[in-house]
């Protein structure tokens, strides 16, 4: 794990606690300014006069940092809160607080630069996982080249890390480490392995006293929707939306409700094709028993999970269109008539296109899924064939390599 050197200055004063990061939560689903009350505000405000009567550079610091603390609780950027928390800086640049709330008002002003600066030179100062969290975030919200974003991505996760060292049990920590690692997923590596230890760091963030942040069980959501872990995505997604009702969590389930029962009925209708056509399309799929050192079997004889060494000959019936959204779905059917669906991963919409019902599909070393999800008085259940790679699907024998593609996933409340 690599770590950052930085260079420790003691102080004797105790450090008041941090401010509200930002962002940690989006503000297209914004508390309200009112949460804070001017009335609030101005309280805190008052309180600090006392201190800035005090003619002492620590008090003066003190004073200014307050007031510009109390003034950046709302979510828009407030210029005399910059005014006042650069001041605090240059009185006391020892306060690693000040930084960091300093970085967290550029960060609202939109100067990414001069924010990224605050927080690594609190970082000189001392150690904060405040500091290497809001570092972490703001990182992945920079770079024009997708060479810049993925190293950005990469320097992330070393900082993310970084605040966990600092303390292993913070949840807002490990919240911060599950979005590093689903960025870094969807912008570099497109392994798994990250999908999953996005989903783990979401268990230890929730374990840590995160489970009240409604953009911890939306973001993880969002990931099982991805991997089509419905019945787990819906899950998340109402806890998010009990949280704050604001998301629009209750409209993705309402959509996920809606997708998998067309799915589960296209299947069990065979697409809605005629008893005579299914037949006519399952007589078409060739008789051989070996594809690319594989063991041709049917749908029947695949077990839960990863059949490897096995490959499924198919004939397609639908293509079920889902707005551009990953992964591509099609219900296929084998020789012996037995319909499914089949979803393929970094597949491009052009080899979609090209895919018609005179194609014969194999999918090799197959990943069976089966879907199950209940909600209320409804119960869906089908069977999934995954396709993680494109290599893994041939048309007409042959892989569809030019088409590689890979995926891309908006989530609204992700912190990027």
């Amino acid at each position: 794990m690599t770590c950052m050197t930085i260079t420790l200055v003691p102080t004797s004063r105790k450090r008041s606690s941090s401010c509200k990061h930002w962002p940690m939560k989006s503000w297209s689903s914004s508390m309200p300014s009112t949460l804070v009350s001017t009335w609030q505000r101005d309280t805190i405000i008052s309180t600090t006069y006392a201190a800035g009567s005090n003619n002492s550079r620590q008090a003066k610091a003190t004073a200014s940092y307050v007031k510009g603390k109390a003034l950046e609780v709302f979510p828009e950027y407030n210029p005399s809160s910059e005014a006042l928390l650069s001041q605090a800086a240059k009185l006391d640049p020892c306060n690693l607080d000040i930084w960091v709330c300093l970085g967290n008002c550029l960060w609202k002003k939109g100067d990414l630069q001069a924010a990224k600066t605050c927080f690594e030179n609190c970082l000189d100062y001392g150690p904060s996982k405040h500091a290497l969290r809001s570092l972490s975030m703001l990182l992945r919200k920079m770079g024009t080249k997708p060479e810049e974003k993925s190293h950005n991505i990469k320097t992330s996760i070393v900082h993310a890390k970084q605040a966990l060292n600092m303390d292993i049990q913070d949840g807002e920590s490990w919240y911060v480490m599950g979005n590093a690692y689903l960025a870094l997923f969807f912008a570099s590596s497109h392994s798994t392995v990250d999908l999953d230890r996005s989903l783990a760091a979401y268990a230890r963030a929730e374990a840590g006293g995160a489970a009240n942040n409604p953009d911890l069980h939306f973001n993880r959501a969002n990931v099982h929707r991805y991997k089509e872990d419905y019945a787990l995505a819906v899950q998340s997604f109402c806890k998010a939306h009990a949280l704050d009702p604001s998301l629009r969590a209750m409209a993705i389930v309402d959509g996920i409700l809606r997708w998998t029962l067309r799915v589960s009925n296209l299947i069990h209708q065979q697409g809605r094709f005629k008893a005579s056509r299914i037949a006519q399309l399952a007589s078409t799929l060739p008789h051989v028993g070996e594809v690319q050192g594989r063991t041709r079997v049917s749908i029947s004889s695949l077990h839960p999970g990863h059949n490897e060494g096995k490959a499924v000959a198919l004939k397609l019936l639908v293509d079920v269109v889902r707005k551009n959204e990953p992964p591509g779905c099609f219900v296929m059917m084998d020789e012996t008539q037995t319909c499914c669906a089949v979803s393929i991963y970094h597949l491009d919409s052009v080899a979609y296109t090209k895919m018609t019902e005179r194609d014969v599909f194999y999918v090799l070393d197959p990943f069976v899924k089966l879907v199950h999800l209940t909600y209320n008085c409804m119960s869906i259940k089908y069977l999934c064939l995954h396709v993680a790679e494109p290599h893994l699907f041939l048309i007409n024998g042959h892989v569809v390599a030019e088409s590689y593609a890979h995926a891309e996933i908006h989530l609204n409340n992700f912190d990027l």
